[in-house]
């Protein structure tokens, strides 16, 4: 990237998946829910709320551009591509989960 431009679209990985839960063990009144990544090897990363809604988005193989608005809508906060990039690269990049489309 340059001049904070993203320039990458990117996609969920082959044969990772979103997993959204409750959390075992907590009382119904105090469930809190999960938010996985499953990598194929079994390797799970525990993620908060806006990683899972963006890896949900990128499992569609939308555009930067169009991730980044839906993602928008969906956290009630603007972000640019390039934040949105910027996440990815930072988060989920390390973890193997994403890859570019």
């Amino acid at each position: 990237m340059e001049s904070g431009e993203a320039t990458t679209d990117w996609r969920l990985a082959a044969g990772v998946w979103p997993v959204e839960g409750i959390a075992y063990g907590a009382p119904a009144a105090d469930a809190a829910h999960v938010y996985t990544l499953v990598r194929p090897d079994g390797r799970r990363f525990q993620v908060s709320e806006p990683l899972y809604r963006l890896a949900e988005l990128l499992e569609q193989r939308l555009p930067l551009a169009t991730v980044a608005v839906r993602l928008s809508e969906r956290l009630g906060r603007s972000l640019e591509p390039s934040d949105v990039a910027s996440l990815i690269e930072r988060k989920l990049v390390p973890w193997g989960v994403v890859a570019p489309r």
